[in-house]
């Protein structure tokens, strides 16, 4: 079976699609997207900075100071942004953070929260994977590395411990701010299976 790098560059490919967004920690990832896709496509590394987990805004460690020089070094672009959407959503605080005071000025703090809630749980139907693969296309766009104005390719790999797939979603980005406006535009999910996956069985996901 391809891996989903193999498929998400056959999804490119037929859609035309130059841009690539890939969900990264260590950078493994995203090297392995410019393996696959090659120097003609515009390869983005989306994360979250180590200092996001220094100040407890998320679990993973982040993306480090040296994961991205290196990364850049080899015509990687690094989008960094303290928190997602989702990210902030999960987070609980009540705290407006990272470009979310847009849309809450926008739309009333109220608003946005319930509307948020709605889109997180309703992403996570269709597995955590997709998730990130909407959160890494908004981010990479609210940092201005992503245009707004073409199609990408999300891609996410978790972890070979996650009972998730993988997940690659082609899509027009949008900004946080304007996510609810009609910009963003998913256009095809693409879901490949782990060996210790769930998500593809009758089993719960989840046992509480």
């Amino acid at each position: 079976m391809d891996d989903i790098m193999q498929i998400a560059k056959k999804r490119a490919d037929k859609f035309g699609v130059k841009n690539v967004v890939v969900a990264t920690n260590t950078g493994a990832s995203a090297e392995r997207a410019l393996e696959v896709f090659g120097p003609k496509y515009f390869i983005i590394a989306a994360g979250n900075p180590a200092r996001a987990h220094y100040r407890r805004l998320v679990r993973h460690q982040g993306i480090s100071d040296e994961t991205r020089s290196r990364l850049e070094h080899k015509g990687i672009k690094v989008a960094l942004k303290d928190q997602s959407f989702a990210q902030r959503y999960y987070d609980h605080s009540g705290v407006s953070r990272c470009g979310l005071a847009e849309l809450e000025e926008r739309m009333g703090s109220h608003d946005a929260f319930h509307l948020l809630t709605v889109t997180c749980n309703v992403l996570d139907w269709f597995s955590d994977s997709t998730r990130v693969c909407i959160e890494i296309s908004v981010l990479a766009a609210d940092t201005g590395v992503l245009p707004t104005n073409q199609d990408c390719i999300a891609i996410a790999r978790p972890s070979p411990r996650s009972n998730c797939p993988h997940a690659a979603v082609a899509l027009r980005p949008a900004r946080t701010e304007d996510m609810f406006q009609g910009s963003l535009r998913v256009k095809d999910i693409v879901l490949v299976p782990q060996e210790n996956d769930h998500w593809f069985s009758n089993q719960p996901l989840w046992q509480g």
